[in-house]
């Protein structure tokens, strides 16, 4: 423990690093994502107390008191390593397609929609779901199945943290969240 307080009290003096209890940190120059703001920021300055300066880099505002709660690292993986930064997702509340920009000090992400390019800044694994892989009983993404609610052919696109399965209907495009095997669908 006393090493731990040390090497903190040692970094924090230095001012170009702060660290966490969780060590999760932003060096001096580094780019991230104000969360809060919505927009990329670079760090500019460490202050003493480990809270950070950052500015703007489309308008050069600057912002003196930020946490690592409100900014989100631009490299790295969230919880369980489920998703990375550039991986992309879909996002299953707002039912659409998105990349992972962001990482949070809690490891929840932040998320750029692919066709607006808004971006959603509190995402969990359980709102994303996977674009590739297999599931339980052998569903893996991109196979086709038959939805027995809909009485039509829907193709596996995602899946789900809950081990449901996101499925589009081959002939509309409509895509359902929250399938589970044998209960709404079975494979081809």
């Amino acid at each position: 423990m006393k090493t731990k307080i040390v090497t903190f009290i040692i970094l924090s003096m230095l001012q170009n690093v702060a660290i966490s209890s969780e060590y999760f940190y932003f060096e001096r120059g580094e780019t991230a994502f104000d969360v809060n703001d919505v927009e990329f920021v670079a760090i500019y300055l460490v202050k003493p107390n480990g809270r950070y300066i950052t500015r703007d880099v489309n308008d050069n505002a600057m912002n003196q008191n930020e946490t690592e709660r409100d900014l989100a690292k631009l490299n790295g993986c969230g919880k369980k390593g489920r998703f990375c930064v550039h991986d992309q997702a879909f996002d299953i509340n707002d039912v659409e397609y998105v990349e992972v920009i962001g990482i949070k000090y809690n490891g929840d992400y932040v998320t750029r929609d692919l066709n607006d390019s808004a971006y959603n800044v509190s995402e969990s694994n359980y709102d994303l779901a996977r674009l590739h892989g297999c599931g339980d009983y052998g569903v893996c993404v991109g196979a086709k199945a038959y939805d027995l609610n809909d009485d039509e052919e829907v193709k596996i696109i995602a899946i789900q943290e809950n081990g449901k399965f996101v499925t589009e209907d081959l002939n509309d495009g409509a895509i359902n969240v929250n399938e589970k095997y044998e209960r709404d669908f079975l494979l081809l």
